[in-house]
């Protein structure tokens, strides 16, 4: 969906006797500037309309609503995350940055709260490196498979 945002422009005068260009608009208040100085008001208005062009053919469709929830992952054949979040795509792709290995989502439960994260994080308390971080044992991978078929499930539905 592309939209022309109801935006407010402006073309102001600076104490250097330059022009600078604004084109605020609303959606999410989010505002484009041209700080370049320019030497005539032309210029300036030549700017302004590439910023508004620019500003207003960009796709503005809304994020996805965002679903939140607890999350496995897996880095290759190793340890387990055990986070909450919601937008896992991201988080997925942040912590791949860090991970010479493949980072694998390996289940995902709508809905679920922090606490219930905490009490994944005691029930596999034993299990635990560090943090959020799990060594996979046999009982997590059974959790994890519990919970990728309920979302399969859920999915169909």
């Amino acid at each position: 969906m592309k939209q022309r945002p109801n935006g407010a422009s402006s073309i102001d005068l600076t104490p250097n006797g330059r022009f600078r260009v604004r084109f605020a608009f609303d959606s999410k208040k989010r505002e484009a500037i041209n700080d370049s100085p320019f030497a005539t008001r032309e210029a300036a208005e030549q700017a302004l309309a590439v910023l508004v062009e620019q500003t207003t053919t960009r796709d503005m469709t809304p994020r996805r609503a965002r679903c939140t929830g607890v999350y496995f992952l897996r880095v290759g054949d190793g340890p387990v995350k055990i986070g909450y979040g919601d937008d896992i795509d991201r988080r997925v792709a942040g912590i791949q940055t860090s991970h010479w290995q493949r980072v694998d989502l390996l289940a995902f439960v709508r809905g679920a709260t922090k606490m219930e994260e905490a009490l994944l994080h005691r029930r596999f308390a034993h299990a635990r490196i560090r943090g959020e971080w799990f060594w996979p044992v046999q009982d997590l991978l059974d959790c994890i498979q519990s919970h990728r078929l309920q979302d399969d499930h859920r999915r169909r539905a």
